[in-house]
């Protein structure tokens, strides 16, 4: 993989770092009841931490909520309107994962595709009845439960008078042969909506306030702090959600979802859309970010890294001019090694979509075109939905960056589990220029259960360096993080002082331009 272009080193990404002076987010959201900084560390104890621990009745040791990074079996489409972006989407999808179509006559379907030369060939057809193309908002969520791991179905009430749409999530789970438990049985039951809710995998969650408004709706006689301890004590009870971060909705963006101007790439990195300094939702926006940076850290106890993506203009009119949709390149699909990407028919299209090549080295980019559904306020992330894979691979990593020359070199420390358990783990490690790997064996973690543990050596001279892992679960084939495996290696910079500068510090290792890029200007109006 070459250095960033001209082009990209020039307008793209700004990797934010945020005053602890900033802004509160603005008084018309409804206050968090913890403002206090979240430092969870995955590495002091692991799956057994008792953050991870479930409240549910059966004492299920563990439960989580699938990330949208996390291999997929299934996609799911809801075949009404749009039958162009689906088409294309179906397209993209196929070497992905297989793929389910909710439709009301599947023959009609299964016209419809043949006669644009598209295969049925790893498609199901499920045939009941639905309301919405927005399948996001109403479809089930991949939830693992117990040392097992067995992969269930969540679903809670749709915040739309949509019962067809309501009962879809039952209709997969008996599909696909899943359980499938509702947050409307939980003590508070939910109300919520699949746009508006992203999770890192490992416990936290993020939606706007919407979440909270809402549900006030439908409990008028409890006040907004016993709403939202009632929420958050039924998603950690059925999804293992321990923290729910929410922000404060966005004054522009008529429905409020978060995936309309946010988007986890994994556990430490959120990409935002960016509007013009001063215009539509750009100052919220900010304060948003500000605040986040201010109160709450990752997984890995450090500052959530965020990096920024044009939203885009109508001819140099934004969103917060009447009749102008609020279109952006957030709401995009992860689907195993390939992203899909919202395009407009827009001059930022190939900019969009060369970001997101920077920020997903590896990954195949596919721009689909979107300009119909966005009119509605949706695009492919509205559109779809994802079935996480069973007998999933339990993986967490920090990738390297900001930190020092160990004696030895540089360490590699990964969570790695799965129900069968681990035969091996290996790093494999390019230097410079070269696109030779060399392969590191890792070693179990003799002090914490479920952590493997390698060492990186240094060679003097080296400053560039590529990295993957390969895991092999016992009994199964091998797998790669990051998925791509050598194609979207992680990276990282040495930058080797002089002995007079030196003076005894250890070399230092930077952020690398291909994973995590800095970017300059806002975009100008």
């Amino acid at each position: 993989m070459g250095q960033p272009t001209p082009l990209f080193s020039l307008i793209c990404l700004l990797l934010s770092s945020f005053s602890l002076l900033g802004q509160q987010p603005s008084s018309h959201r409804i206050e968090l009841l913890d403002s206090s900084i979240s430092a969870i560390d995955p590495f002091s104890g692991g799956l057994s931490n008792p953050l991870y621990a479930s409240n549910r009745a059966d004492n299920d040791p563990l439960r989580r909520t699938m990330a949208e990074w996390e291999p997929v079996a299934y996609l799911v489409l809801a075949w009404t309107q749009y039958p162009n972006i689906l088409r294309d989407v179906v397209q993209a999808a196929k070497p992905e994962c297989k793929i389910i179509i909710v439709c009301r006559d599947s023959n009609w379907v299964k016209s419809d595709l043949s006669q644009h030369n598209i295969s049925s060939r790893g498609i199901y057809y499920l045939q009941t009845n639905f309301n919405s193309a927005w399948i996001r908002d109403y479809g089930p969520l991949s939830t693992y439960i117990g040392p097992d791991q067995r992969l269930a179905l969540v679903e809670w009430k749709y915040n739309r008078p949509r019962p067809f749409d309501d009962a879809v999530p039952w209709a997969i789970g008996k599909f696909l042969d899943l359980p499938v438990e509702s947050l409307q049985d939980a003590s508070f039951p939910v109300i919520h909506t699949g746009g508006n809710f992203m999770t890192d995998g490992w416990g936290t969650a993020f939606s706007s306030d919407l979440l909270i408004s809402e549900n006030l709706l439908s409990n008028p006689e409890i006040d907004p702090e016993a709403a939202e301890r009632g929420i958050d004590a039924s998603l950690k009870e059925f999804m293992g959600i321990h923290r729910n971060i929410k922000f404060p909705s966005l004054q522009y963006d008529r429905i409020h979802h978060l995936d309309m101007h946010m988007k986890l790439l994994d556990e430490e990195t959120i990409l935002v859309g960016q509007f013009p300094s001063g215009v539509a939702d750009e100052p919220q926006i900010e304060a948003n970010l500000e605040w986040l940076a201010r109160n709450h850290h990752s997984v890995f106890g450090q500052p959530y890294q965020v990096v920024r993506i044009p939203m885009p203009d109508e001819q140099d009119i934004y969103p917060d001019r009447p009749g102008i949709p609020y279109r952006t390149y957030t709401n995009a699909l992860i689907l195993n090694r390939s992203v899909l990407v919202p395009t407009y028919q827009n001059e930022m299209d190939s900019l969009a979509l060369e970001i997101w090549q920077d920020l997903m080295p590896g990954y195949r980019i596919v721009g689909i075109d979107c300009s119909q559904a966005i009119l509605a306020g949706g695009a492919l992330h509205c559109l779809t939905q994802t079935i996480g894979a069973e007998n999933p691979l339990a993986f967490l990593h920090r990738p390297k960056r900001g930190t020092t020359l160990d004696s030895i070199g540089y360490s590699i420390r990964a969570l790695i589990r799965h129900p069968a358990g681990i035969e091996s783990a290996s790093v494999w490690v390019a230097y410079g220029d070269s696109e030779t790997y060399s392969k590191l064996e890792m070693k179990r973690d003799r002090n914490a259960e479920g952590y493997w543990h390698g060492v990186i050596p240094d060679i003097p001279g080296i400053h560039d360096v590529r990295y993957f892992l390969e895991i092999k679960p016992v009994g199964i084939p091998a797998q790669t993080r990051p998925l791509p495996g050598p194609s979207g290696a992680w990276r990282f910079h040495i930058s080797r002082l002089n002995a007079s500068d030196r003076e005894g510090a250890n070399d230092q290792i930077e952020l690398m331009g291909e994973r995590f890029s800095l970017i300059l200007p806002a975009i100008p109006r």
